[in-house]
């Protein structure tokens, strides 16, 4: 696990969701297949409240 799943997941935790998905989708650009990061960073979309986002990554999830 690399140190931007780490640490998205420590804002997750604490429920800093625009830190998270900052985070998460640095750990996407880093490792595109990554089904974790991608995890991350649709929970984060879903608790801001960026549904288009969030089935846009469940698309893509299908897809790893």
């Amino acid at each position: 696990m690399t140190i931007f799943l780490r640490l998205g997941y420590i804002y997750l935790f604490r429920k800093a969701w625009g830190d998270a998905k900052a985070i998460f989708a640095r750990s996407v650009e880093s490792k595109p297949n990554s089904s974790l990061a991608w995890l991350g960073l649709g929970i984060s979309n879903l608790r801001i409240g960026e549904l288009k986002e969030v089935i846009e990554i469940n698309c893509i999830l299908q897809l790893i």
